[in-house]
């Protein structure tokens, strides 16, 4: 089933105010190849942010599992994951995580 549209403009809106940029206008238009959300930037870097949203992602179990270890020793999870034969690596934090994150690096 389809997610209704202004389902995934509210997240975007909300990630967008988390990370001090704003929804891009023609964001979800197969006819812009603009990002998601304006106006973010971190570390003196301009960046493009892009938000999906999907029923089930399999990094969501990881996620879950790397929580669940996390809580049990009282520290921050974070969570590595990468795709063979790929040259990168992804890093995933809860939101509220990287926000802190983010004031730490604007108070420097």
């Amino acid at each position: 089933m389809a997610t209704d549209r202004s389902t995934w403009k509210k997240l975007e809106r909300r990630i967008a105010k988390s990370l001090g940029g704003s929804r891009a206008p023609s964001s979800g238009s197969y006819l812009s190849d603009s990002t998601d959300i304006e106006g973010v930037r971190i570390c003196d870097k301009d960046c493009t942010v892009s938000v999906k949203m999907r029923d089930k992602l399999q990094v969501t179990s990881w996620w879950e599992e790397c929580l669940t270890d996390a809580n049990k020793v009282g520290k921050q999870p974070l969570l590595v994951v990468h795709e063979k034969a790929r040259m990168y690596n992804l890093v995933v934090v809860d939101l509220k995580f990287f926000e802190t994150i983010l004031g730490n690096l604007q108070k420097k």
